[in-house]
């Protein structure tokens, strides 16, 4: 840790705190996509973190505009309420996670103004996806819908451009967007992007409205599909790309996380997408090839991987030496189907360890070599840490924990206590066993909430009874 990226960070973090309720993302995105929940044909958010149960769309032109005034006078919306709670307990919230992102001096502008030269237009296409994170839902896969042998709207597997009133949506704010702002961004962000047809229908259009140049394109991957020569062309053409990389953990940990998928077809696939139409310099006498993408890192921390943090933060920090430039790490939260995964899930016995393997990581050398890169990333290590001493614990969390990671261990005959052995090797005895018994007698014929409840329901049970 260098003193520059605590004083950046302090500095973000005293913004947070000075303004308590503002938020960046109403006024910065637009991300819409289908919802069974949303009484519209067309549902719109400013944020993954958004409760669509809840939020009702201003009318008008603005669907935000009720949130931004209520947040302008220090008020928690009701449907912001998952932030606010990250807070409550110390959490780098995703408002907070907004602060730490940006540059100074647009996020100064920001906060005296309630203004910023740029809009993003998030685009959620279907849940088409060719993998099963043990992190993700049936809104957002299809694989791991029919892993789980979950139900699910056929709606949320039809491509929104599909529809005439989400294409109008779209392209209407495109348009509309587009002359009014210095840098505007279109973000696709899946299921698994680069196998959504809507994707390269937008991108077809984009090109012929002749507006390609003018556009910033975000695109987030899990890159467990290699991208193609017509794709990365296609991309090419517009102003500049962003490649979210949703990419978790290394080696053999990765792999529990992200079935099927293998890290060895992702750092190939990421080899591919970096070698397209490189520019070559010469550094320090050295021949350099910078990519024609700039990329950022989004992994999602868990209780699956938080204690292989260090190898990956370890794996990056080497991996950018040998290639002579850095992504941004930013982590980005769970979704709440599966606050259960979240590291303050852990019991509180099992805390201290953690505890004092996140202080070490503090100190990881990947936080002096690369300051600019990793605000976000010191930050949620602190927070982690803060979180896990403030964080009352749940057992029904714990239990529920277990037994998710009992039915995908079964079904995709995966080993906690091989691929997660770091946290393995913390439980106690009796947790050891309950983990057996749980991945030996769950039923993965059946659906996976309604046996996670029923295993969760028996093992509280038996708690009761003892």
């Amino acid at each position: 840790m260098t003193d520059a990226l605590k004083k950046s960070v302090d500095q973000r973090l005293l913004w947070a705190e000075q303004n308590p309720t503002l938020c960046i993302y109403p006024y910065v995105t637009l991300d819409t996509r289908y919802s069974e929940l949303s009484s519209e044909p067309v549902y719109k958010t400013c944020c993954c973190n958004l409760d669509d149960r809840t939020f009702v769309p201003s009318a008008g032109a603005d669907p935000f505009a009720d949130i931004k005034e209520q947040q302008l006078n220090e008020q928690w919306p009701e449907a912001c309420w998952r932030c606010k709670s990250e807070e409550d307990h110390s959490g780098a919230s995703e408002r907070v996670n907004g602060f730490l992102g940006y540059i100074e001096d647009r996020l100064r502008s920001f906060v005296e103004k309630q203004a910023l030269p740029e809009f993003e237009l998030r685009v959620k296409f279907s849940n088409f996806c060719n993998l099963a994170c043990r992190s993700c839902s049936k809104t957002e896969s299809s694989t791991w819908a029919r892993i789980t042998n979950t139900p699910v709207s056929e709606q949320y597997e039809i491509d929104i451009s599909t529809s005439p009133e989400h294409w109008k949506l779209i392209t209407t704010t495109i348009l509309e967007k587009l002359p009014e702002v210095e840098h505007f961004y279109v973000h696709f962000i899946g299921g698994e992007s680069l196998v959504q047809p809507g994707m390269k229908k937008l991108l077809n259009w984009m090109i012929a409205q002749g507006i390609a140049p003018r556009v910033h394109l975000r695109v987030t991957t899990a890159l467990s599909v290699r991208p193609g020569y017509d794709l990365m062309s296609k991309m090419s053409q517009f102003r500049d790309v962003d490649i979210n990389l949703s990419i978790d953990s290394v080696g053999d940990n990765y792999q529990y996380l992200r079935w099927p998928a293998k890290f060895e077809k992702i750092e190939n696939n990421l080899a591919t997408l970096m070698s397209h139409q490189t520019t070559l310099s010469i550094v320090s006498g050295k021949k350099t090839y910078t990519p024609r993408w700039r990329c950022l890192i989004t992994p999602v921390f868990s209780l699956n991987n938080i204690m292989y943090i260090d190898e990956f933060m370890t794996y990056w920090s080497a991996w950018f030496d040998q290639q002579h430039y850095s992504f941004p790490i930013k982590p980005i939260n769970l979704t709440n189907q599966t606050r259960h995964l979240d590291v303050e899930a852990l019991p509180i016995r099992y805390r201290p360890a953690l505890i004092e393997f996140l202080q070490i990581c503090v100190g990881h050398g990947i936080f002096k070599k690369y300051p600019d890169h990793t605000r976000v990333l010191f930050n949620f290590i602190n927070s982690t840490i803060e979180e896990l001493k403030n964080m009352p614990e749940s057992h029904e969390q714990w239990l529920k924990f277990l037994s998710h990671n009992a039915y995908f261990d079964k079904k995709t005959d995966q080993s906690f206590a091989l691929l997660n052995e770091r946290l393995y090797n913390l439980l106690d005895a009796p947790d050891k066993e309950l983990i057996n018994i749980m991945t030996n007698d769950i039923d993965i014929e059946k659906q996976f909430s309604l046996e996670i409840t029923h295993r969760v329901a028996f093992f509280k049970k038996l708690d009761v009874q003892s």
